[in-house]
């Protein structure tokens, strides 16, 4: 029988190599439980002051959960017949604190004597961890069920994939009717959406960091109709090679949405159709209507001409005011037509410089403004705004013109100016004119609503119309403020980018 000195010397040379471990390590005798050896770590993780405290004595119980005599036993021979043991033991030390430990035990033989191996790592950060993954899961799991989406987990190299309960019941199955695996899902993918899904899925896959994984596709659900499903996901673990293992990620049903959607399209298209037979029938109307109105002046006008020394002053006057209602009227059929044809498709936009825009209009009304002594002062404009360059021209243009129509002083005067606010610019056209009251402040954006002046015989109210219609088509307000007999501000809200 070996002495305790001997045992020490034999042990020794496993010592030598344990106290360089960054784990507890452990050496106890299978037979008695006595301690034999400790390493330093060993002495250090459950807070003992000396080795003479743990070695040479019975294996104390660390385990916040004591084991039972039979489980000792059955650990003792699960490792006798030279198996490891592994489980992950709560520890107490000898101060108190709690901590959780890897527990590894394997048998030693030194010279036919049994001894047990424990070695013992801290994992505590590591369940710390799990348990935070655990309850974000939950609460993630919960907050998508919550929400009617229904979650699901694809491991790649198996093709194993959980479905939840409300994955399942989106498409009206019982939790134990769908098999767990990829397949299932294939084969409940409607056969003309499945090689798309699948190309997207594909494409995600082998470039995760330049795509996104959103998709929408029908799937047959448990009584045979198909339901438009929205997925959406995102690959979460990767193989020390960089592989893609899990792919998670949720289910919406978005079949209402995709119902009104289709209603929305359907109305929209029978609405464009209405439009365009509006612009037909505007078109139409009006180019009829210009020939009997331009051959009921012309002879009118004969008839004056002819009949000039005939007929008497009242007779004359009254030709004279036919002549002018048959203008006024052509000029209504001029600007109701164009009004109708105004078109802002969006094949037509392009960078467009408005400074440059405004020049131009300014030089178009030269002999207007001379004619009216006016002074315009324009300020710096948006030089890159995406809109319609044309239809920009008019806008600006009838305003212009408006500030110097509706205008009593003597010098009239227009400023035109721009200030970025947020994402949006905020374009001003100031004159000195005559002003609106409140009472028009909604009915000068209308068609056909004008203000009076004591020369716009001509005027048929479709300027303001005009305005309003390519700024909202250019996803913009208008609005003004104004004081009667000081002047009117119009305010154009732009955004910088179109939506």
């Amino acid at each position: 029988m070996k002495t305790k000195s001997t045992l020490k010397q034999s042990i020794s040379q496993y010592a030598f190599i344990f106290e360089h471990f960054d784990d507890f390590v452990s050496i106890v005798n299978a037979n008695n439980r006595i301690v034999e050896y400790a390493n330093k770590v060993a002495l250090e993780m459950f807070e003992i002051k000396s080795e003479e405290e743990l070695v040479g004595k019975t294996i104390p119980n660390f385990r916040k959960i004591a084991l039972t005599n039979e489980k000792i036993e059955s650990i003792m021979d699960f490792v006798k017949d030279g198996s490891q043991y592994r489980e992950e033991v709560e520890f107490v030390t000898t101060k108190g604190k709690e901590f959780w430990g890897l527990m590894r035990a394997n048998i030693l033989i030194i010279d036919n004597v049994n001894y047990v191996i424990y070695k013992i790592t801290d994992i505590s950060d590591l369940k710390r961890i799990q348990k935070e993954n655990t309850l974000y899961h939950q609460r993630l799991k919960f907050a998508i069920e919550g929400n009617g989406d229904g979650l699901w987990d694809w491991h790649i190299p198996t093709n194993n994939t959980y479905f939840s309960k409300s994955w399942k019941l989106m498409l009206g199955f019982e939790e134990h009717e769908l098999a767990n695996n990829f397949d299932t899902w294939r084969g409940l993918v409607h056969p003309d959406d499945i090689d798309i899904v699948l190309s997207k899925i594909d494409e995600y896959i082998k470039h995760p960091f330049q795509n996104t994984y959103d998709v929408e596709f029908r799937m047959i659900c448990k009584n045979g109709d198909y339901k438009w499903i929205n997925a959406r996901g995102m690959i979460v673990e990767n193989d020390n090679s960089g592989n893609p293992v899990r792919f998670v990620g949720t289910h919406s049903d978005i079949d209402k949405l995709k119902t009104i959607q289709e209603d929305l399209k359907l109305y929209a298209n029978r609405l464009e159709k209405s439009n365009e037979d509006i612009k037909h029938f505007a078109y139409i109307t009006t180019h009829d209507l210009k020939e009997p109105l331009r051959t009921i002046s012309n002879n009118i006008q004969i008839l004056k001409l002819k009949n000039k020394t005939a007929l008497d002053t009242d007779s004359l006057q009254l030709i004279d005011y036919s002549v002018d209602g048959c203008k006024k009227l052509m000029g209504i059929i001029k600007e109701l037509l164009d009004y109708a044809q105004l078109d802002l498709g969006e094949n037509d936009l392009e960078i467009v410089n408005l400074n440059d825009v405004a020049q131009t209009v300014i030089g178009n009304l030269e002999q207007y403004l001379m004619s009216k002594n006016t002074t315009i002062e324009l300020k710096t404009l948006p030089t890159n705004f995406i809109g319609h360059k044309i239809h920009m021209s008019r806008l600006l243009q009838n305003l212009i013109a408006n500030g110097i129509k509706y205008n009593d002083k003597k010098n009239p005067k227009i400023v035109l100016d721009c200030t970025q606010i947020d994402n949006n610019y905020v374009i001003s056209i100031a004159d000195n004119g005559i002003g609106i009251s409140k009472e028009y402040n909604t009915k000068v954006y209308e068609i056909f609503k004008r203000l009076k002046t004591d020369n716009d015989s001509e005027s048929v109210g479709m300027g303001l119309a005009v305005c309003k219609k390519i700024v909202e088509a250019h996803k913009g307000k208008i609005w003004h403020e104004s004081q009667v007999g000081e002047g009117t501000t119009f305010y154009i809200n732009l955004p910088l980018q179109r939506a």
